[in-house]
């Protein structure tokens, strides 16, 4: 189950979750990070929303390429707030 849409963020498949590697988790990131960009949507006035697709691309991306909190996130465990 994706819980809070980290695999959705990352434009990845929930239910290949077991099956993401790290380089799948990477390549997302990068993916997401270059699409939601504020410098990319600078002048937009979708900047806002960019920015704040590009915060929770960073957010998906630190639990999930982490093991332990990615396992965590997999069997139900929410991370908890920093």
């Amino acid at each position: 189950m994706d819980y809070l849409g980290y695999y959705r963020t990352l434009n990845l498949d929930p239910s290949r979750r077991y099956d993401i590697n790290k380089k799948e988790i990477k390549e997302a990131f990068r993916k997401a990070v270059k699409r939601w960009h504020p410098d990319k949507h600078a002048l937009s006035a979708n900047r806002a929303n960019a920015r704040k697709k590009f915060d929770e691309a960073a957010i998906a991306y630190e639990v999930l390429k982490d093991s332990k909190l990615k396992k965590d996130y997999d069997e139900g465990i929410l991370p908890s707030k920093r």
